[in-house]
């Protein structure tokens, strides 16, 4: 197979020469579109509610939130085994 060399001056200077000329009449009224799915709109209403919900929490449920998540995030997030059962055992049979 064969593979023709590419007459890459030739690009070059077309690039020069359509350097600083102003884009074609219908180039400017161009304009980008973004359109999202039903599943992207429902998840950005639902994430908007939960902030919302945050937004209304007491002061100290916040506070409460804030340690628990700070530390998850430093790994020294910890619950007995025994607690996580009984609240299994009392949500299943009650």
């Amino acid at each position: 197979m064969k593979i023709d060399p590419i007459a890459h001056q030739a690009a070059v200077n077309i690039y020069k020469s359509k350097r600083g000329q102003t884009p074609a009449q219908g180039y400017q009224s161009a304009m980008d579109q973004l359109s999202l799915s039903a599943d992207v709109v429902s998840f950005s209403a639902t994430i908007n509610k939960i902030k919302e919900q945050m937004e209304l929490r007491a002061p100290e449920e916040l506070a409460h939130v804030t340690e628990i998540a700070s530390q998850v995030k430093n790994g020294v997030y910890y619950v007995p085994a025994t607690q996580v059962a009984e609240k299994i055992v009392h949500d299943y049979y009650m």
